[in-house]
């Protein structure tokens, strides 16, 4: 009578040395898309961990591979390179991490979910509604899709929303997102039908999840867009944009976007009866209603927010637990980056 429970647990107790000697094993990741996001701010923060080994990058571009090569020479030599995603040997791969042009992200994505390796993937989500669903219909693919949204990992943005009971009644929220881009209309991004659209899809992303995270959906928006920062260019991905929102609480504001803005620049600014909390993704400042600083915080690490993604995305895969509640958030806010477009168009 006890040959079957005793068989069992012989099994299970097999099953659980197995999964720690995976575990205790290191990485490996494939890198797909060898762009500015992945050479400035992936390959750093996957460099510093111990568990993780890159051993394959692909790129369709050998001026990408070569830049690749140039900055990291000594990881070029240790790395299988390939220009084809589809040649790569994925069988012993532990994740993968994607940034690509908007457009070949779905067919990737398919071919990973079916191998069922877990992935991080740059924003957006998709770049519409119905390339979403096509996502979100993929079996299991709360298992694997993982999506970037870099601020929900920063100290300084967590701080702030503890902060915000420090405000008052909050009745203003202002976010101001510029890029000094001289020609928006040149490349992928330029085109709407590639990458979905402009400055509210690509950056605006960003500040939009801000916003959803910190406050939810607004109940009335208005939506603004043009591409004019290149005349003699008339068919392109808006440059410029502005979104104003209110709630039922009374709260309003604006997001202010644009690619070609003439400086780089980002701050976010909350105020209430009480006080006001101004920030980015370096400082945070608490002022009352006279302007006297009572908080002021600095963050110099200009990694901190890509290593906690990457920490928590690890910790998922490792812990087997879903990405369900990230897709949540994302759909979210490609449902609000639907409703800006609509009413932008109208």
């Amino acid at each position: 009578m006890l040959d079957k429970p005793y068989g069992s647990i012989l099994q299970y107790a097999h099953c659980l040395r197995i999964m720690n000697n995976k575990l205790r094993k290191t990485m490996k990741v494939a890198l797909i898309g060898l762009g500015n996001q992945t050479l400035n701010d992936h390959i750093p923060s996957l460099l510093k961990r111990r568990d993780v080994g890159i051993s394959m990058v692909c790129d369709v571009s050998n001026n990408a591979i070569r830049l690749f090569s140039e900055k990291y020479p000594d990881l070029s030599k240790t790395v299988e390179k390939y220009k084809d995603f589809t040649k790569m040997p994925l069988s012993d791969v532990s994740f993968v991490v994607l940034s690509l042009p908007h457009d070949k992200y779905l067919k990737v994505i398919n071919i990973l979910v079916k191998k069922r390796i877990p992935f991080i993937k740059e924003k957006p989500f998709a770049r519409n509604k119905k390339e979403m669903r096509k996502i979100l219909s993929l079996p299991d693919i709360e298992r694997y899709c993982f999506v970037c949204s870099q601020r929900r990992y920063s100290s300084l943005y967590k701080k702030a929303l503890e902060l915000k009971k420090d405000v008052g009644k909050p009745y203003l929220f202002n976010i101001i997102y510029t890029l000094k881009i001289q020609n928006p209309h040149r490349g992928w991004r330029g085109n709407t039908v590639k990458a979905g659209g402009g400055c509210l899809i690509d950056m605006g992303y960003h500040i939009i999840d801000q916003l959803l995270w910190w406050f939810g959906e607004p109940e009335k928006i208005f939506v603004s867009k043009s591409n004019l920062a290149v005349p003699k260019i008339k068919d392109y991905a808006e440059d410029t944009s502005i979104v104003s929102f209110k709630y039922k609480n009374g709260l309003q504001g604006s997001i202010i976007l644009s690619r070609s803005a003439g400086e780089k620049k980002e701050e976010y600014n909350l105020v209430g009866s009480k006080a006001q909390i101004v920030g980015n993704k370096r400082n945070l400042v608490l002022k009352n209603k006279e302007g006297k600083i009572l908080l002021e915080l600095n963050n110099k690490n200009n990694s901190e927010m890509i290593d906690n993604q990457l920490d928590f995305f690890i910790k998922r895969v490792k812990d087997g637990k879903d990405f369900s509640d990230i897709l949540f958030q994302h759909k979210k806010n490609m449902e609000f980056i639907n409703r800006c477009y609509k009413l932008a168009s109208n």
